[in-house]
C-alpha cells in the first residue's frame, strides 16, 4: 500500500476516535506517519505501557553492574496489589527478578512491576530515562495501583516524541538484551487491541498494552515495523478497541 493511501486509511480510522490520541507508524527505512489531535507537549497517561521503559532501564543498569536479574525478588516486601496479573495469588512468594520482569511484560503484573520499581528506585528510573534515553517528559510518579494525583506529579505519563525515543533506546541495547526484551514481550497476553481481529496472534510483533479508565494504549514493534496508538479521555472503550483492531490488522498485514 502506497504511503499516501495508507496514511488516508489510517486517518479515516483515527478520525472516529472520541478522545485524545497520538499515533505513529514507520516501516524500516521508510518515512514515518504521525497523527495526533493534541499538541506536542500534551501528557498522555501511559497506564501499563510504562513497563517498557522500566524494563529497558533494568537492562541498562544491569549492564553497568547495578542490578542482577538472577537475584531473588521477595513479593511480600511490597504491598499487595491486584489489577493486572496474578502474582498476588501465587503460592510461591519469591523468585528471580528475571521472572518478575517476565510477569511485568507478559501479564502486566502490577505486584511484580512494583517489586521491580522498588529494586531500581523511582528516582533512578526517571534519571535513566532523562540521561540515558533522552526522554524529555516521561515520568514515573507512582507505583502501580497507587492513587494518581497529576497536580502533585503522582502519575505516570509521556509525550508523543518520547514514545518514539523508546524505539531508539531498544536499538541502543546490545543484541542479546534486545533479543531478551523480544522474548519477554512476545508473551504479552492482551490480544484485545492491535491483535483483536486476528484468529491467532501474529508472530514477530512485540507489544505492550495498557488501560485505565479513559485510557487505551498499545505500543509495539517488529523487525520491519514500529507503531503505536495511545488514546486518553476515551468515552467508548468498545468503539476504541474496534478501531485498534482494524488498524492492527491493516498495518500488520500491509
Amino acid at each position: 500500500m502506497q504511503n499516501e493511501t495508507l496514511s488516508a486509511a489510517i486517518r479515516t480510522q483515527l478520525d472516529q476516535l472520541d478522545g485524545a490520541y497520538t499515533f505513529y507508524y514507520r516501516e524500516r527505512d521508510g518515512e514515518p506517519i504521525r497523527f495526533s489531535n493534541r499538541g506536542p507537549d500534551f501528557r498522555f497517561r501511559t497506564a501499563s505501557i510504562i513497563k517498557v521503559p522500566i524494563a529497558l532501564s533494568w537492562f541498562v543498569l544491569e549492564r553497568g553492574g547495578a542490578l542482577d536479574r538472577r537475584k531473588i525478588a521477595e513479593l511480600d516486601r511490597e504491598a499487595r496489589v491486584e489489577g493486572a496479573g496474578f502474582a498476588c495469588a501465587l503460592t510461591v512468594r519469591s523468585f528471580p527478578y528475571a521472572d518478575a520482569l517476565l510477569h511485568m511484560l507478559a501479564t502486566s503484573d502490577n505486584l511484580c512491576t512494583n517489586v521491580v520499581i522498588e529494586k531500581i528506585g523511582m528516582e533512578r528510573l526517571n534519571q535513566v530515562w532523562r540521561e540515558a534515553f533522552g526522554l524529555t517528559d516521561t515520568r514515573l510518579g507512582r507505583k502501580m495501583m497507587q492513587p494518581a494525583d497529576r497536580g502533585s506529579g503522582r502519575d505516570n505519563w509521556t509525550i508523543s516524541a518520547d514514545l518514539e525515543k523508546w524505539y531508539d533506546a531498544i536499538d541502543a541495547l546490545p543484541e542479546d538484551d534486545r533479543n531478551e526484551l523480544r522474548r519477554l514481550m512476545c508473551y504479552c497476553q492482551d490480544d484485545n487491541l492491535f491483535f483483536r481481529d486476528f484468529e491467532t496472534d501474529p508472530d514477530g510483533f512485540y507489544h505492550k498494552t495498557g488501560g485505565l479508565p479513559g485510557v487505551v494504549n498499545d505500543w509495539g514493534f517488529s523487525d520491519g515495523k514500529r507503531f503505536f496508538l495511545i488514546t486518553n479521555e476515551v468515552r467508548s472503550k468498545s468503539e476504541t478497541r474496534r478501531i485498534f483492531g482494524i488498524l492492527g490488522k491493516n498495518l500488520l498485514e500491509n
